[in-house]
């Protein structure tokens, strides 16, 4: 262990924001020689990566004293190939790790884990799912938007499956532009929760066909939370369709949820929801950006559920590409 880096963990904190931020420069650019304007090539690589303070977080977090030596060596390689090869991306690494570990028999899928009580609708029927390589030594790991369609398409245990992430984006339309504190999830990570909308609806899979040029982009549909519909629109009930324009794009009001609703334990709380576009034809393995969440079917067990995750672990493997750059390495 590099005791070293334990007590300089403020630089090294400072150091993974850089390789963050030129993460997110590298993926603009891929995006913008697409043929994506530079906002939306910005906005698209955002999407990509995830939450970069939370990802700054659990590193943080894993530099505390613990056996990841390995893990950070190889994750600093990656971030130095980033510089050298544009098309490297963090998550390389951590797909390699789920390769070796499904090959060695050393791959484990952490249960899903119970929500603590939450005021949803048979609420112990809700799970996150996580997974771990241990001969790896990444503790933790979330799902990617490869597993997410091999789980929704090859799973037996699940009524609703979605992807969920948080974030901030720029509203006007209303008077002075505002930045406002966005869920922004697949249409299912709503269902999943069972609450319906006061006015208005939640998304679809219509509304979810992907129509931009990136992999992963944002869809123009918007549900308000009601405490900003109260605060923005003073509670008028004419707010379904209006439009807005939402980080420089414009987009519908389908819904206002209901008062005190909440998605799990976000904080701070998110004011609008955002619905997340996937363009399955351009996914491969890596990309392991999103939290989960699902709701079981009526009988099922945790246990049922992890089972039948280690049962699609090798269909997933075998069913999307790897990154380009290792493609035929």
């Amino acid at each position: 262990m590099s005791w070293r880096r334990f007590f300089r963990r403020a630089q090294w904190d400072r150091d993974r924001a850089e390789e963050l931020r030129s993460y997110i420069e590298i993926e603009t650019d891929e995006n913008i020689a697409r043929g994506m304007s530079p906002q939306a090539a910005h906005r698209a690589a955002h999407i990509k990566l995830g939450n970069t303070v939370r990802i700054r977080e659990e590193i943080y977090r894993m530099n505390t004293i613990s056996p990841l030596d390995t893990l950070g060596r190889d994750l600093r390689l990656a971030l130095r190939g980033i510089r050298r090869r544009p098309g490297f991306t963090l998550a390389v690494v951590l797909t390699l790790a789920l390769g070796i570990g499904a090959n060695t028999a050393i791959f484990g899928v952490v249960n899903g884990v119970l929500l603590k009580p939450l005021p949803y609708p048979h609420a112990s029927e809700l799970v996150s799912i996580k997974h771990t390589a241990p001969g790896f030594g990444v503790p933790v790991l979330r799902m990617s938007a490869s597993q997410y369609f091999t789980y929704r398409e090859e799973g037996r245990v699940f009524q609703h499956l979605g992807l969920y992430g948080d974030g901030g984006q720029t509203i006007t339309g209303l008077g002075e532009p505002e930045q406002a504190r966005s869920l922004v999830g697949t249409y299912d990570a709503l269902l999943a929760l069972a609450v319906q909308p006061q006015l208005g609806r939640l998304f679809t899979e219509a509304d979810a066909k992907p129509s931009g040029p990136a992999a992963i982009d944002v869809a123009r549909p918007l549900i308000l939370t009601h405490a900003y519909w109260q605060r923005r629109f003073g509670g008028d009930r004419s707010v379904i369709g209006r439009q807005l324009i939402v980080d420089s794009n414009p987009a519908e009001v389908i819904g206002v949820m209901p008062d005190g609703f909440r998605f799990l334990d976000m904080k701070p709380a998110a004011e609008v929801i955002s619905l997340i576009t996937i363009d399955r034809g351009r996914l491969t393995l890596d990309g392991f950006n999103f939290s989960s969440l699902a709701r079981l079917k009526p009988g099922i067990t945790v246990a049922d559920a992890n089972a039948d995750i280690a049962r699609m672990l090798p269909i997933w493997l075998n069913a999307w590409p790897a990154p380009l750059n290792l493609a035929g390495k």
